[in-house]
């Protein structure tokens, strides 16, 4: 646990160090990095599980994300998250947690004499699991034990979404929403054929400022 931790901590501190020799950009570098805080609104997709009912978990998403700009219009953005994954299910809560590295494209659309830059992004995310808890009937356990099955110790998936950004001071406030479609299904048995996938809406923020010369 503490090695997924520190890979977290060491990939935001590798970004943070990357060369920055770019021009300059719209956004006052070509360089951005900053906080990221927000939402998520996460469920299962499921096969072979009708008898099985999931609905929506709301857990907490935070970390920090990286953005370069290649010209005024087209954006690479990274990040590392600590983010609250699961679902509520008949009688209790699956407390899936993670930390997770997306990496997106995005396009942004120029409003003329407008400061708001609305944007489109897409790409995928890797996530490792930090911890796992089944909670019910007042009792928690690890889900190994709680659910009888091992669940999977890592996460790939697609995401994709939009947002807006508008400056504030020297940074840009960035907003965006996006969406998860995971393929990795969360039961590691080979005896079933039951699927579990995580998925969900994610709604964040955060500040970013120009980093970098």
């Amino acid at each position: 646990m503490k090695f997924r931790l520190f890979a977290a901590v060491g990939l935001v501190l590798v970004l943070a160090a990357a060369p920055a020799q770019a021009q300059k950009g719209k956004s006052g570098g070509s360089m951005l990095i900053g906080p990221w805080i927000g939402l998520n609104f996460a469920s299962f997709s499921t096969t072979n599980l009708a008898a099985t009912s999931f609905s929506s978990r709301t857990g907490l998403t935070i970390g920090g994300q990286w953005e370069r700009s290649f010209n005024p219009n087209l954006f690479l953005r990274v990040g590392a998250f600590y983010s609250m994954r699961g679902s509520s299910v008949t009688g209790g809560t699956i407390k899936l947690n993670y930390i997770e590295f997306p990496a997106v494209l995005g396009y942004r659309f120029a409003i003329q004499g407008s400061q708001v830059a609305p944007y489109v992004l897409a790409g995928g995310q890797f996530g490792i699991k930090a911890s796992c808890t089944a909670e019910g009937g007042g009792v928690s356990e690890d889900c190994d034990t709680g659910l009888g099955t091992s669940v999977t110790g890592t996460d790939i998936g697609v995401t994709f979404g939009g947002g807006v950004g508008f400056p504030m001071g020297s940074g840009t406030i960035k907003a965006d929403v996006r969406y998860l479609i995971s393929f990795t299904n969360l039961i590691s048995s080979a005896s079933t054929t039951s699927t579990i996938k995580n998925e969900g809406f994610t709604i964040a923020a955060g500040y970013m400022i120009p980093f970098g010369r």
